[in-house]
């Protein structure tokens, strides 16, 4: 009954949505290259919104929200939502595991999704010899990940390798720069001493 109950919920809400759109009350997000975005999604019980950040969208949906309220009898209790975690919010975010940003989708957008494949290909790798065969893991990974001393396999962590990797590049430009900052000093040195023998 309850599944129901939000399918109900959810079609009014659509319903309300999808008429704002159509009669330009709620104002939307436009893609690049006449991509359409929609104005909303929903996700088992959740609702994502996409709107331009005007006072009138707010205003428009904050009215759905309050007639949704008076008919089903169900309040929103700004209180009890920043007690239980309800938060606003800002871009970029993870939802389900997905990325949701704004503009155009750069590298880092997507790490964690690359990351947790990375992941999955060395365990898989370990456990059967193969990136894309799953096999029964017969030791947690954080257990693998130790030193041979402590019981493991000492393979690495991809977060401690990458961390390896940024603070190497990190290290390397400081150098490139503090040797660019003595060319420098070095040049001027140069033309201050021709200048005294002038």
């Amino acid at each position: 009954m309850a599944s129901f109950m939000v399918t109900l919920v959810e079609e009014v809400i659509n319903r309300s949505l999808t008429k704002l759109v159509r009669e330009k009350q709620l104002t939307l997000i436009h893609g690049t290259r006449d991509l359409h975005i929609p104005s909303h999604i929903f996700y088992a019980d959740d609702m994502m919104l996409f709107s331009k950040d005007t006072t009138s969208n707010i205003n428009v949906i904050k009215n759905i929200v309050m007639r949704y309220a008076e008919a089903s009898g169900q309040m929103v209790n700004l209180q009890i939502a920043t007690q239980i975690g309800f938060q606003i919010g800002t871009l970029p975010f993870t939802y389900l595991a997905v990325p949701v940003f704004r503009g155009k989708p750069q590298y880092i957008d997507f790490q964690p999704l690359a990351d947790k494949d990375m992941v999955k290909w060395m365990r898989n790798f370990i456990w059967s010899g193969d990136l894309n065969q799953k096999k029964l893991v017969l030791v947690a990974w954080h257990k693998l990940c130790k030193p041979f001393k402590e019981g493991g396999l000492g393979v690495r962590k991809l977060s401690d390798i990458k961390e390896a990797v940024f603070g190497a590049f990190i290290k390397e430009a400081e150098c490139r720069k503090k040797e660019r900052k003595r060319e420098i000093n070095d040049d001027d040195d140069g033309e201050e001493s021709e200048r005294r023998k002038k």
